[in-house]
């Protein structure tokens, strides 16, 4: 797309920028119907209600068939796992709705260029989405007949579909609160593996010291069947049921007052042990852990580039159609060029006047307006220097004092040059200015 192949880049300056902005302006007023339409925030809205629908449609369609294997059972009824046939033709309709969708995608951005830039892995994505569709139906149709078996690799696959919900996190802005959590999580994956690799060792060394004390106490078989000694044998009897039920009294899985009175039977130093394992495990470990986890959040919201990118894009294409549509409005005669007299003309309808003020344009005095955005001089300004010139001057009124003083500055170096080309011309004029110079040098 246009818009996303003009993201701002550092080191470009003012003026580059306001270049390839009146060429993007006129290239958009050059795009096929096809690009137009895939460039709308109308087809944009259209592609996240599908992706919406869609996954609405999967969880009712599982709902449905769940329900009704659930209420067979109980009534000692043959369970079915089939779809209705009028899940089957809204299974069709959203899959021709994909692909027209993705087909449309791919001849705006062409058949090549579709495949490169920044999308190519959602463009891949999306693709892949759609030919699991096409499988599911061909799955769907074939085992209509049959049940159980080859049905979970269709389940499998329409769940697939729901990823495409994380399309909806890049393009649409107001998701940036949800796409900050989903990077959050990506960029705290390292930590969390360090997590996991402390955690490990800390229970592994107090299961190792736990299952040793449990192991020499229950040295008999009368202690290891004892009644008594049973909670003691299902927590620490074994080194992985020690770790089990050392991280479910960490998780909350387990009240860890259970594990702590299976201990009671041993001395009471394991006891003792076991309440300095959970304040450190709890107290420690969980609020460091906390707190490197909020703190690689941090970093990932401050290291968001997407919506900033997102919300430059929009604002910039939101002016450029608003420059288009008001320079269309300025040229009456549709031939492509503005005149002054068209501009003053234009500039008497208070609509249009009001319009230039929403735009942060000062139109006081409309002849020196035209003059300022007329940057060759040749009495008619282009679409690409009327948009060239309004960015420039957009702003509070100090902006256009200061365009005005360019443009005297400039008209006063025009004077001067010609003045000097006249004076060089005429070599006693040219003789006695430099004689009189050179005098008054010497008199200061």
């Amino acid at each position: 797309m246009l818009a996303r192949s003009q993201a701002a880049k550092p080191g470009k300056s003012r003026k580059s920028e306001m270049m390839s902005d009146a060429k993007r302006l006129e290239l958009l007023a050059q795009q096929t119907i096809v690009q137009k339409i895939t460039a709308s925030r109308q087809w944009e809205w259209f592609s996240i209600s599908l992706i919406l629908l869609n996954t609405i449609f999967i969880g009712l369609a599982i709902q449905y068939i769940a329900q009704r294997a659930e209420s067979a059972a109980l009534a000692n009824q043959a369970v079915t796992t089939a779809e209705p046939e009028a899940f089957f033709v809204c299974q069709v309709l959203f899959t021709i709705l994909f692909t027209f969708e993705l087909s449309m995608r791919w001849v705006s951005d062409g058949l090549i260029e579709f495949w490169k830039g920044d999308d190519i892995g959602w463009n891949a994505l999306d693709l892949c989405v759609v030919l699991f569709g096409f499988v599911d139906l061909v799955l769907t149709v074939a085992q209509s007949d049959q049940n159980g078996g080859s049905f979970t690799v269709i389940r499998v696959i329409r769940v697939v579909r729901v990823v495409r919900l994380a399309r909806i996190i890049r393009v649409m802005q107001f998701f940036r609160e949800l796409r900050l959590m989903l990077l959050s999580i990506m960029s705290s994956f390292k930590n969390l593996t360090w997590v996991v690799v402390v955690l490990g060792m800390l229970f592994y060394v107090f299961s190792i010291i736990f299952t040793s004390a449990a192991t020499d106490f229950l040295d008999t078989t009368e202690m290891r069947t004892d009644p008594a000694n049973k909670e003691l044998v299902d927590a620490f009897g074994t080194l992985d049921k020690s770790v089990l039920s050392l991280y479910m009294c960490m998780s909350g899985g387990n009240d860890w007052s259970t594990c702590y009175n299976s201990l009671l039977v041993l001395p009471w130093q394991y006891g003792c042990l076991f309440l300095s394992f959970i304040t450190f495990a709890l107290f420690a470990v969980v609020n460091i852990v906390t707190g490197v986890f909020v703190e690689s959040a941090i970093q990932s919201s401050h290291a968001d580039r997407e919506s900033i990118v997102q919300d430059e894009i929009f604002a910039r294409e939101s002016y450029l159609q608003a420059m288009g549509r008001l320079f269309l409005e300025l040229d009456e005669d549709e031939s492509g060029l503005i005149t002054l007299e068209e501009f003053q003309g234009r500039l008497e309808d208070p609509r249009v006047t009001a319009y230039f003020n929403s735009l942060k344009l000062d139109v006081t005095d409309a002849s020196m307006l035209f003059r300022l955005l007329d940057e060759n001089g040749s009495g008619e300004v282009t679409c690409e220097e009327f948009v060239t010139g309004c960015q420039k001057l957009q702003g509070e009124s100090r902006s256009l004092d200061a365009k005005i003083m360019q443009l005297e500055v400039k008209s006063l170096k025009r004077s001067m040059d010609m003045l000097m080309k006249i004076m060089k011309s005429r070599p006693d004029t040219w003789y006695n200015a430099r004689a009189c110079q050179a005098d008054g040098q010497r008199r200061d």
